[in-house]
């Protein structure tokens, strides 16, 4: 630093201000920021104009934003950014500091066509010395562990059109003798599996079908927690009702985009009834394989996912629709 009062003298002599003198010192040192510049486009255009950036541990990313086409968001995954809109033609900023090394999936927001799913990218960040530490693997999912097929279920036909009531099970003094879930891990049970098993409880003998399927309705969504169905009900209108529809029918602005096979129905007790936690959840995590179904896995928080598989089953058993408790 023998250097900075010479340079300072010299530039008081000239008439420039010490405090921008330092600044400018100080800017160009090893904590300015990264600018990244990013276009984002519909996927059949390109998607982003970058599908990787590497940062580093604490340094601060400045991201310049713009869309080429449509309306698209932006938003890193299990960051707490909020999603930004980009408009055609409209550049926005956004700043974000990264504080532990890994890989972040940045993405976008906004159904903006049947492809939009595959509008993502990955942010690599290591630390200072430019190392990406290798991490302890993550479990494996349920469905790779109990080897479910998450893929192979078929529709009970009889079922079609059966719409089961919570409200209408919730009756005083109903309720069965015997287990009715799987003792290995309650999340395995599938709807048609708990209900064979009510329906060879002696107690229950007394109910018809449709009454035997609305106290299952009241048992299965009783065992949901209440404010997670609230939570994972806001997820599924920011990130699966452009498909599933509003109240999880199949009905979304995008499923005529996805014939074959069809957007799936929540409501449908035909295909819900071979369904389970398990399943559900390794769907929103890995995808569905041959269809319009994203890959959740590295964007949403396994909370969300929780949330999520609870406020489908709320939406597919309750009766109430997407209407939150």
């Amino acid at each position: 630093m023998k250097w900075f009062p010479r340079l300072l003298l010299a530039a008081l002599l000239v008439g420039v201000p010490a405090a921008a003198l330092w600044s400018q010192a100080a800017r160009s040192g090893a904590d300015a920021a990264q600018v990244v510049t990013l276009h984002a486009r519909m996927p059949e255009q390109g998607g982003w104009s970058l599908d990787e950036i590497r940062a580093e541990v604490g340094q601060e990313m400045r991201f310049r934003l713009t869309s080429d086409d449509v309306v698209h968001g932006f938003a890193i995954a299990r960051s707490g950014m909020e999603p930004i809109s980009l408009e055609p033609g409209r550049w926005r900023e956004v700043r974000w500091r990264p504080q532990a090394p890994g890989e972040y999936t940045f993405y976008c927001t906004r159904w903006c066509g049947p492809n939009h799913w595959r509008m993502t990218g990955t942010i690599i960040v290591v630390d200072p010395q430019g190392i990406y530490p290798t991490s302890t693997a993550a479990p494996p999912p349920r469905f790779v562990r109990y080897g479910v097929d998450i893929d192979s279920r078929e529709a009970i036909e009889r079922l079609t059109g059966v719409r089961p009531s919570a409200q209408r099970g919730a009756v005083p003094g109903l309720a069965p003798q015997g287990a009715w879930l799987d003792p290995k891990d309650p999340d395995l049970t599938t709807p048609i599996e708990a209900w064979n098993r009510l329906r060879a409880d002696p107690a229950l003998t007394a109910l018809d079908d449709a009454a035997l399927w609305d106290l299952l309705a009241y048992l299965w969504t009783d065992r949901l927690d209440r404010d997670q169905v609230r939570r994972g009900l806001e997820t599924f209108q920011a990130n699966c009702a452009a498909c599933h529809g509003p109240q999880g029918g199949g009905d979304g602005v995008m499923a005529e985009a996805f014939a074959d096979p069809p957007v799936a129905s929540f409501t449908d007790l035909a295909r819900m009834a071979t369904a389970s936690t398990v399943v559900l959840e390794g769907k929103i995590l890995r995808g569905g394989m041959g269809t319009g179904m994203p890959y959740w896995g590295s964007i949403l928080e396994p909370a969300q996912v929780d949330a999520l598989v609870q406020a489908i089953w709320w939406m597919a058993l309750s009766g109430e629709g997407s209407q939150a408790p």
